[in-house]
């Protein structure tokens, strides 16, 4: 080997040490931290899709963050979180039904968000969210989710079939009642409801100032405000004024039932229209909340939550995300039909809310008198999320709908309800 090409080699072995060296002494590229996302099928066929843009959307302004979305269906779905939690499985961060929070938390399988709400509460953005949303979820001095949306139940009307009677919409239950009788004959009855209404019942308790609770959480379903209530479903019924084939309905049939024209006055969330055509839209009004017996206006609000789990190895990540989901979900509704209504005041002012004379109504009107189903009670309690899975509210109305006597529904319900809240 002579000189030169002994002196290349040396040079080249000292920059290949050096480069090595160089390597081995810079910072190494991190990988993103993988948050697993569960999500429930909230609103039409493509709010998959459109969920999924939004994760991917997070994803390119967080390279540090990585979100795997999966949609959960409503089959079945607490026994999909609570398999999961059990087994150690938990997702990072989910959405979930209206006290699903308070459910896990019992289990302290929640994290709390206590330092995103004051971070929040010190910014000034958690003015977009009412305090009323907040404190469904401020629990045992926590707060243990971000409510995004809520949802209640208003009662939609046919301007057709009105007209065809020239009757005016009603604003009060015994104009209702009225209206209902009215129009019934000839294969359209007044009301149209299904065996698994439960929201019927809910929302009117709501509306009548009753309710399943009293000021200690206690059941408390034998009021009279109550008795009154579930009374002047059973004179519906007794009118002829509500469809008999009701109980073997599910919620599907009942909303097409409706839509098509069969039946007069139909109570729902809302989403409902998502479900009709144009031209079957501009039939269909909304009335405003209805005064019951004494003159009270209400309905039945549920809450839907973004929450953390304990398990999760990335909480401030989890944080980050959270925010980001609240802050940046208005697509969930213009493009996926999201039903309900976003709890976040600036999102209402899309033109996709404002021009819409039902959301419109929706959140000028119903929203100021909704209450949660706990509403006499002090706070929220995990026992909630039972009550609401049970169906013991479900089958009360389904023996409304078969004329069962009064007498006989308020005392079963009562000790159902009574039974849930022991843990039975």
């Amino acid at each position: 080997m002579n000189l030169r090409r002994r002196t290349i080699l040396q040079h080249g072995a000292a920059m290949l040490a050096l480069a090595v060296a160089t390597l081995s002494s810079a910072p190494a590229i991190a990988a993103p931290v993988t948050l697993r996302f569960w999500d429930l099928q909230w609103g039409n066929a493509s709010y998959q899709v459109v969920a999924q843009q939004l994760v991917d959307r997070f994803n390119n302004e967080h390279p540090d963050i990585k979100v795997e979305l999966t949609i959960v269906p409503w089959t079945n779905w607490f026994e999909t979180f609570v398999t999961a939690v059990a087994s150690g499985s938990a997702p990072d961060v989910s959405t979930g039904a209206s006290f699903q929070p308070n459910y896990f938390h019992s289990q302290d399988a929640i994290l709390p968000i206590d330092d995103l709400i004051e971070a929040m509460r010190k910014d000034g953005s958690l003015a977009d969210i009412p305090e009323a949303n907040l404190e469904t979820y401020h629990v045992d001095g926590h707060y243990i989710a971000l409510p995004w949306a809520v949802d209640f139940a208003g009662w939609y009307y046919r301007k057709d079939i009105l007209e065809k009677f020239n009757i005016q919409a009603p604003t009060s239950w015994q104009e209702l009642r009225e209206a209902a009788k009215a129009v019934t004959g000839d294969g359209v009855y007044g009301i149209m409801s299904s065996g698994d209404h439960d929201k019927i019942l809910i929302t009117l308790l709501q509306n009548n100032d009753g309710g399943f609770f009293d000021e200690d959480g206690k059941p408390d379903l034998l009021s009279e405000r109550n008795r009154e209530t579930v009374e002047f479903l059973a004179a519906l019924q007794a009118d002829g004024s509500v469809d008999r084939a009701s109980v073997g309905y599910d919620g599907n049939h009942a909303i097409q039932a409706f839509i098509s024209g069969k039946a007069a006055f139909y109570l729902s969330g809302p989403s409902l229209l998502a479900n009709a055509d144009a031209e079957t839209q501009a039939k269909i009004g909304i009335l405003p909340p209805l005064a019951g017996p004494h003159g009270d206006k209400g309905t039945a609000a549920w809450n839907a939550g973004i929450m953390a789990y304990s398990q999760t190895q990335h909480p401030k990540e989890a944080m980050t995300f959270i925010r980001w989901w609240s802050e940046n979900e208005t697509p969930l509704w213009t493009k996926a039909g999201g039903g309900m209504l976003p709890v976040r005041a600036s999102i209402r002012k899309d033109p996709f809310f404002t021009e819409s004379p039902i959301t419109t109504m929706y959140a000028d009107q119903y929203l100021p008198v909704a209450k949660p189903i706990y509403n006499k009670a002090k706070q929220s309690f995990p026992e909630l999320n039972a009550v609401e899975g049970d169906g013991f509210i479900a089958k009360t109305v389904q023996q409304i709908w078969q004329g069962k006597p009064v007498d006989q529904l308020l005392p079963a319900a009562q000790q159902r309800l009574e039974a849930i809240v022991n843990g039975q």
